[in-house]
């Protein structure tokens, strides 16, 4: 039996959960959400019994090698008490310490995202269908930091804070990590985004730029949701938007954005991705004069 058909054939556990437990936290630098727990669990259904499957215990990965494939990095625990081991690493901090330099920065992007919110037609065809209230460049315009001279800087300097969450979170050094994608998220009265993951991507993250007070911040899961046996808890922790600041996670961590009730203002965030791979740019030829930077 495949994976797909396997599949199939699970308990359907999570159809039915109880109001989400959410724990608000403001702090800086990183935020361990979860411990990951692995388990291999037998089971049996009326009619099928499931003792021999030809994919391994550790079943199938996404990029389509057996979990067993891959060799064992062990690491020697001899501690005692309370162990954190396989966290879920959650990164906020401060983009830079200079605070003429982050508000410099965020009136360019601010600028810029306001003329593609005008000009890009794409972008607000797919906005006014599945985006309601809202503007996201994500469809139509996902590689911005390779042709907006601001958002340019800003992977520059988020660049630093990819690779100190990429040390703490042990990810492979076999190549440096690229900005992949980079979109505009413009969130009005009432926007949401519905829980999701970054699939073929390794880091991703949100810079807020501007933040009306009520706006809505970044909600993440527990990810052993899916693997407990126990009482099914749905555990979520929220990070605050806040303007100057960057949030990293790794992307298979779910995550979603609240409904909007900041009717002071629109939030503006830019979103990108990391991976070991580079992509092309898309563009558009912008009509007058090219995205400047904003008055000071």
């Amino acid at each position: 039996m495949g994976p797909r058909a396997l599949q199939s054939h699970l308990p359907k556990r999570l159809q039915s959960h109880k109001d989400a437990s959410l724990s608000r936290r403001l702090s800086a630098g990183l935020l361990c959400s979860a411990s990951l727990s692995i388990a291999w669990h037998s089971w049996q259904a009326p009619g099928r019994a499931f003792a021999a499957i030809n994919i391994g215990p550790g079943g199938v990965l996404p990029d389509g090698r057996r979990r067993d494939a891959h060799a064992e990095e062990v690491s020697m625990c001899t501690e005692e008490g309370l162990l954190w081991q396989f966290p879920s690493l959650i990164y906020r901090r401060r983009l830079r310490e200079n605070d003429d330099e982050v508000r410099a920065l965020n009136e360019d992007i601010a600028v810029n995202f306001r003329r593609l919110m005008v000009r890009d037609e794409d972008g607000k065809k797919w906005s006014s269908e599945h985006y309601a209230g809202g503007y996201t460049s994500y469809f139509s315009l996902p590689a911005l930091q390779k042709w907006v001279p601001p958002i340019t800087q800003l992977e520059e300097w988020v660049n630093p804070h990819v690779e100190e969450f990429r040390k703490r979170a042990r990810l492979a050094e076999t190549r440096p990590l690229f900005m992949t994608d980079c979109w505009a998220n413009v969130m009005g009265d009432g926007t949401t985004h519905a829980f999701h993951q970054h699939n073929r991507s390794t880091i991703s993250g949100t810079y807020y730029v501007e933040t009306p007070e009520g706006c809505s911040g970044l909600r993440f899961e527990d990810p052993r949701l899916d693997r407990t046996v126990a009482a099914q808890r749905r555990d979520c922790i929220e990070c605050p938007a806040a303007s100057g600041y960057v949030i990293l996670f790794e992307s298979w961590q779910r995550h979603t954005v609240p409904i909007n009730r900041a009717a002071g203002g629109e939030r503006i965030g830019v979103s990108f991705n990391y991976h070991w791979r580079y992509e092309e740019p898309s563009k558009i030829k912008l009509e007058g004069p090219e995205p400047a930077r904003a008055a000071d």
